[in-house]
């Protein structure tokens, strides 16, 4: 039943997984409403162009645009499993367009091999920021959603 609910609001095109994201043209899930200033656009893009990733797909992008990049800019990761524990942490550099694209495996990982499914959220810093100027939840999936009946 959890999946019909959520297929729903992708569907309308409303919020997905809480904190402002919006399904945009392609299915991709952007962070934009309500974004705080300074605060990066995020972008969720997986191959198949779902608006969430599924436990046996290959990779996803997690894509940010900063604003008014500085030369040696860097942009700080850290993704969130369902239960709040850091999967991964990465520092990348800013590029002079000011986007950042972060690649996150899934197939032959822990997410796969574990069925993590969920809510996942990634918090991104720029430079050494105590606080994230940007969170983003997105889901993982076991399987496709399901259509639901009338």
């Amino acid at each position: 039943m959890k999946n019909n609910i959520v297929l729903k609001t992708v569907m309308m095109g409303i919020l997905v997984a809480g904190c402002g994201n919006q399904v945009a043209p392609g299915g991709k899930v952007v962070a934009h409403a309500g974004t705080p200033a300074g605060a990066p656009n995020v972008e969720l893009q997986t191959r198949a162009g779902t608006p969430y990733v599924r436990v046996q797909d290959v990779d996803f992008s997690l894509k940010t645009t900063w604003n008014k990049p500085a030369k040696d800019d860097f942009q700080m990761v850290e993704v969130l499993t369902p239960d709040g524990h850091l999967y991964l942490r990465k520092e990348l550099p800013v590029g002079a367009d000011g986007v950042v694209d972060l690649h996150v495996l899934v197939a032959g990982t822990y997410i796969q091999d574990f069925s993590m499914t969920g809510t996942w959220t990634a918090r991104f810093f720029r430079n050494v920021a105590d606080a994230p100027a940007q969170e983003f939840s997105f889901q993982i999936l076991d399987g496709e959603l399901a259509v639901a009946k009338p």
